[in-house]
């Protein structure tokens, strides 16, 4: 288009800016719920026990952040290099503006001829009425920004519930510290019974005694509802056993008896 009009060109530009402003905003609040969302599924697959362990967790959080973050490079990609169009811009321009009629639309026609010589005083007067409506008030704001706008929202909405969640039920904390060790497997439930005798004497060994021990795990374990922990209990007494039994309780709501099978030896 002529220099000379510097009005009509520079409310193209602005057009396109405008376009390509509110392109990036919706993509990339259509990434940040996507990863806020992955964010909420993950967090109640921790909840469920799922996920039990805090370095799957760690992994799956970091290339969650890498792919968001790749993501979002590609969209500012795809703004940067996306061209709307002069005539689409002319078109958005005209529809916010309606005095300028068709004059947008026919400069741009008219410039793919500016070397036929006929057409150089006829587009000249069409370029002065153009710019003189911009600039008697202002350059109008084309495109709508009804859905980066909805879209935005709907990512902070997304956010804020992910935040709540976090805050509430913290599900970083129900994922196990330390990994359990693989050798520690039910073969060493069946270890040899380590109780001895007490060293008395004769005249004490004629009295009753008796000693119960939980050899195994032997320490407070920090697990979750879905693991299986082994236990092992020795008894030995100077008597037969008769019956052995383990009791368990869960936040004080009453004991749970669990009998034991007889012993191989009756002490």
């Amino acid at each position: 288009m002529n220099f000379r009009f510097t009005a009509v060109e520079t409310s193209l530009n602005r057009a396109e800016f405008r376009w390509k402003w509110l392109r990036f905003l919706e993509l990339s609040s259509l990434v940040g719920g996507i990863v806020c969302l992955l964010a909420l599924v993950i967090g109640v697959a921790i909840l469920l026990g799922f996920i039990t362990s805090k370095s799957l967790a760690a992994t799956i959080f970091a290339s969650m952040a890498v792919l968001a973050f790749v993501a979002w490079i590609v969209a500012i990609i795809c703004v940067a290099a996306a061209a709307p169009g002069r005539n689409l811009l002319a078109a958005a321009l005209e529809r916010v503006e309606p005095r300028l009629l068709d004059r947008l639309h026919t400069l741009l026609f008219l410039e793919q001829h500016r070397a036929d010589p006929r057409m150089e005083s006829f587009s000249m007067r069409i370029a002065r009425q153009a710019q003189g409506v911009l600039r008697e008030k202002g350059a109008p704001t084309p495109f709508p920004a009804t859905r980066p706008r909805r879209s935005f929202m709907i990512f902070v909405l997304v956010l804020a519930a992910t935040v709540w969640f976090y805050q509430a039920y913290a599900p970083w904390s129900h994922l196990k510290v330390v990994e359990k060790d693989p050798g520690n497997s039910v073969t060493s439930v069946e270890k040899p019974l380590e109780l001895n005798s007490p060293s008395t004497n004769i005249l004490e060994q004629s009295e009753s005694w008796g000693e119960v021990s939980i050899t195994y795990p032997g320490a407070d374990l920090k697990v979750t509802k879905v693991d299986v922990v082994p236990i092992q209990i020795e008894a030995a007494a100077n008597e037969p056993l008769k019956k052995v039994a383990w009791f368990s309780t869960v936040n004080d709501a009453g004991e749970t008896a669990h009998e034991l099978p007889p012993p191989g030896e009756p002490k």
